[in-house]
């Protein structure tokens, strides 16, 4: 982070035993790997790199480029504890794999393995790493907003601009980079159409990105941007979307504390004021009306929310050992089409670990992600928010692009790490010195310190 950046948040003293993160020069090519995982997992989730039968998301390449040179700068270690919880994780579909061989998929298995592989990595205590932590979120929180920015210009010029493109424009992308899957890009609403943040893939992770993007605003920044909290907020709006919503409440119920329910009372009256404001002329009703969707087969609620209950009701015990170990890697999809119940359904994470890999695989799997979350540093609404969004509100087991994203904005921040990092170690090198005259970056106090997910100074 530069001076002008650092200049928008309070100071507060370091003890005298800390060096600060600004005596750190971050290179250039460490900052390019990181924000080039965040920007393909934000803004180039409608390209994928196809080759043959073959794909891979950009996300996932970006990835699997940084984690070599995170280990060679000696930066990144490989966790004891994930490692053992990820081979726990991996063993039930191993095992359902090798029993069910004929039905399974290999792809399927080594997806999964090759997803959440890095999760077992963190970053190592060292005096460059609260730096890095800190330009990870601003790079983060800076594209979230220009990703906002893009969403309202994108709603209002509907009305100017009637061309597909500016809902879709994957049609106009080359066959051996573009994103082939099947997704709900244009959503109608009668007479205009649901935001979806330009390079989003549908509304729904437009509004669940926004309002990740909302609880960074308001959980790792000392000085509250009300500017960019009601652009994201009315980006959020203009989705349409109950998935945001959601996992922007689950957010906002953490930390469990008077000053939580606080600032919930105050968003609540502000988002109350907003709808009676703006709700005839934005048609608001039509988001808070969608409530009836739960009941209704056939609409997006149902598909996702209800509609894999069924599934699982029906296939659990189909077999004496299925409750436990489920049906094998893959075989989710064959199962619906088998079992044609006559309406959508989708395939949310927790509906797809219980029906592949059953009870034993779904806990272990559990286990293994909540850890990761746990033991990171970024703030703990961001992590409920992101969990929810995991395990509940979409397709996001073997999602790549949502694995590169949680890797790399949460999991891979280990907070013990990062509290010892500011205390001088004898084994510990700084990253390459700068040439002569180059800028250093700020890492002091641009951010909230004193709790998980806020800048590390000392013990908690």
């Amino acid at each position: 982070m530069d001076a002008s950046t650092a200049e928008r948040f309070q100071t507060s003293p370091r003890p005298a035993s800390v060096r600060p993160a600004a005596q750190y020069y971050l290179p250039v090519d460490l900052k390019l790997a990181i924000g080039g995982v965040l920007f393909a997992t934000i803004f180039l989730t409608r390209f994928q790199l196809n080759i043959g039968s073959y794909f891979a998301s950009f996300g996932l390449i970006a990835l699997y480029a940084l984690i070599p040179l995170l280990l060679l700068r000696r930066l990144m270690i490989p966790d004891r504890l994930r490692i053992q919880f990820f081979l726990l994780a991996i063993t039930v579909p191993f095992i359902t794999y090798v029993l069910h061989k004929d039905s399974s998929s290999p792809t399927s298995l080594l997806l999964f393995f090759v997803l959440y592989a890095p999760f077992t990595f963190r970053m190592r205590a060292h005096p460059a790493t609260p730096g890095l932590w800190q330009w990870t979120m601003s790079t983060y929180a800076n594209f979230c907003f220009v990703v906002a920015c893009c969403g309202i210009a994108q709603f209002f010029l509907q009305f100017v601009i009637h061309s597909p493109w500016l809902f879709d424009f994957r049609p106009y992308i080359p066959d051996v980079i573009r994103n082939q899957d099947t997704f709900n890009t244009t959503i109608s609403m009668g007479p205009f159409y649901k935001s979806n943040g330009f390079f989003l893939l549908e509304p729904s992770g437009f509004s669940t990105l926004m309002a990740l993007a909302i609880l960074c605003e308001l959980s790792v920044f000392q000085k509250k941007r009300r500017l960019r909290l009601g652009i994201l907020g009315f980006a959020l709006i203009l989705s349409y979307s109950g998935s945001g919503l959601f996992a922007l409440a689950i957010g906002l119920m953490f930390p469990l504390s008077w000053k939580t329910v606080g600032r919930g009372l105050q968003l609540g009256t502000i988002a109350a004021i907003l709808f009676f404001a703006l709700g005839s002329v934005l048609d608001l009703n039509f988001t808070l009306n969608r409530i009836h969707e739960f009941e209704n087969p056939n609409t997006s609620a149902y598909a996702r929310y209800v509609a894999p209950m069924t599934v699982v009701s029906q296939t659990l015990q189909s077999t004496s050992a299925s409750l436990y170990i489920g049906h094998g890697p893959g075989t989710m999809t064959p199962i619906v089409q088998a079992l044609d119940l006559g309406y959508q359904v989708s395939d949310p994470t927790w509906s797809k670990l219980l029906v592949e890999y059953g009870v034993f695989g779904f806990l272990f799997m559990l286990v293994f992600v909540v850890y990761g979350l746990a033991s990171s540093a970024t703030a703990v609404e961001m992590k409920a928010s992101m969990l929810f969004a995991w395990l509940i509100t979409g397709g996001n087991l073997l999602n790549a692009t949502t694995t590169a994203f949680i890797f790399v904005v949460i999991t891979i921040w280990s907070a013990s790490a990062i509290r010892r990092s500011g205390a001088p170690r004898a084994p510990t090198q700084p990253l390459t010195q700068p040439p002569p005259g180059a800028a250093r970056d700020s890492g002091g106090s641009a951010f909230k310190r004193g709790r998980t997910g806020t800048l590390p100074g000392g013990p908690r």
